[in-house]
């Protein structure tokens, strides 16, 4: 039987926890079903069952806490900043971006989740990261979370940075994301 989102948060927070990383500190309590449904349809978008499990489960992590990544490297942002931020999309010129929901900030990008049922590139409901460029990170959340818990097995973000091991972490994100095609930054092309 397949893990559910729930699960599998718990399991990355057990996980970096054993590091000795108390993110269980930062952690707000979640949020409500109806909440989480006020504040996405309030700005046009129908958020999916994994992005209401992530809010129900923790709103993020408390600002001006320590510095904790919990996705990976991203740091979990509440719903209200998430809902925030979502004009920042708005300015680039990909209409995909008009469709996701951010859920982490970290150092001016952004992870967000593509909510409507629609493919994009063979996948559905993709994580995509925002920066300077657009690309499609991992395949969906489930995807995302399992990538994570493996990373931070590895203690390839909460270990020395001299230690990082760049292949090892692109190897990661392979092995849980075989699906996302080799060229996956997205061009500045009508219709996207």
């Amino acid at each position: 039987m397949a893990m559910s989102i729930t699960d599998k948060l718990r399991t990355l927070v057990e996980t970096i926890t054993d590091l000795g990383v108390p993110i269980n500190s930062v952690l707000q309590p979640g949020v409500d079903r109806s909440y989480i449904d006020r504040m996405c349809t309030g700005i046009g978008i129908q958020p999916i069952p994994d992005y209401i499990d992530l809010y129900t489960w923790h709103n993020g992590s408390q600002v001006g806490r320590n510095h904790f990544p919990l996705f990976a490297d991203h740091t979990f942002i509440s719903l209200e900043a998430a809902i925030g931020y979502r004009n920042n999309l708005l300015l680039y010129p990909f209409k995909v971006l008009r469709d996701v929901l951010v859920f982490t900030r970290e150092n001016g990008a952004y992870l967000g989740v593509y909510c409507k049922p629609d493919l994009i590139c063979g996948l559905q409901h993709p994580v995509f990261e925002i920066d300077m460029d657009v690309c499609i990170r991992y395949e969906n959340m489930s995807a995302m979370l399992d990538t994570c818990i493996d990373i931070h097995r590895h203690n390839l973000i909460y270990g020395s940075d001299e230690n990082f091991d760049d292949d090892l972490y692109e190897e990661l994100l392979r092995k849980h994301n075989p699906n996302i095609p080799e060229t996956y930054e997205f061009e500045v092309v009508e219709g996207w």
